[in-house]
């Protein structure tokens, strides 16, 4: 075999490889996602106020809504005093369908692509529990 017949063999296996594999990437479905978040209800000095991470959850469930994620989070940079029976600005994440965002807006829950700057907080720390 001659070195050029060897050459373009070799860069046709090559191209199709990476044709293959690109293909493959392309065909992996993923549905688009939405984050949408309630209030915990935490009063600051006041202990045991608030929503478990289950009961802000329950609304979108029992409206036939199926939760992919949840988590505790609160609200970074905003301005939340630290005044007793104030918010203590802790919030519950919760990833859904693209497609099921307005239907939780309905239920009274906020997108969180509105909010500034969110961080995972554990909820126990954050008061809910």
């Amino acid at each position: 075999m001659h070195y050029s017949a060897w050459f373009n063999r070799a860069l046709s296996v090559a191209l199709a490889v990476v044709a293959c594999g690109c293909v493959a990437a392309h065909h992996i479905p993923y549905p688009p996602t939405a984050r949408v978040f309630k209030l915990a209800g935490v009063i600051q000095c006041q202990p045991g106020t608030g929503l478990s991470l289950t009961d802000m959850e329950r609304p979108l469930t029992d409206a036939g809504l199926r939760v992919l994620d949840s988590y505790c989070a609160s609200i970074e940079g905003g301005a939340i005093p630290a005044m007793c029976g104030g918010s203590n600005g802790v919030i519950g994440v919760f990833e859904l369908s693209a497609r099921d965002a307005e239907r939780a807006e309905a239920l009274g829950f906020g997108y969180t692509r509105l909010l500034f700057n969110v961080s995972k907080a554990s909820c126990r720390l954050c008061g809910v529990l």
